[in-house]
């Protein structure tokens, strides 16, 4: 194993890490900076919503989607470390729906608009940054597929 290879066999699952908890921990901050909910935390969002307290303007069944996110992210980091082919078909599905409903969150929440983004938007970014590196380091850590280095031996 080259020392590239290595040093991101390493550091993959740290990253891994680093993301799950960013996905985590934009649960319990404000993700909008300005505006009616600027003050409450997506925690406080779920409980409004699941009291029915804003049943005329958000759906019931927002509460359970806004979960996933956190969800994810401990998913991420419980497989962050296991090697194999599964744990690493896991961790691309699992950053794909983490980086999807970051799209969707900032989109709805802030209207797109980064200016309206609170310290939860901001740790979700982060997030995301996070998993993109992490993609990155676990293909580079991957190295060649076994096929093709027979192939070109």
């Amino acid at each position: 194993m080259t020392p590239t290879r290595v040093r991101n066999h390493l550091l993959a699952p740290l990253v891994w890490i680093v993301a799950g908890a960013f996905w985590l921990v934009q649960l319990f901050l404000p993700w909008t900076s300005s505006g009616t909910f600027s003050t409450s935390t997506m925690v406080d969002g779920i409980r409004l919503i699941r009291s029915g307290e804003v049943e005329s303007v958000v759906p019931g069944w927002i509460a359970p989607v806004l979960l996933v996110l956190p969800a994810a992210g401990l998913g991420l980091i419980a497989v962050a470390s296991l090697d194999g082919v599964v744990a690493a078909l896991v961790r691309v599905a699992l950053g794909a729906v983490c980086l999807i409903l970051l799209g969707l969150s900032v989109h709805y929440l802030v209207d797109s608009d980064p200016g309206r983004l609170g310290p939860g938007g901001w740790t979700a970014g982060a997030g995301g940054l996070a998993t993109l590196v992490a993609l990155c380091l676990d293909r580079t850590a991957a190295g060649r597929p076994q096929h093709l280095k027979e192939s070109t031996s």
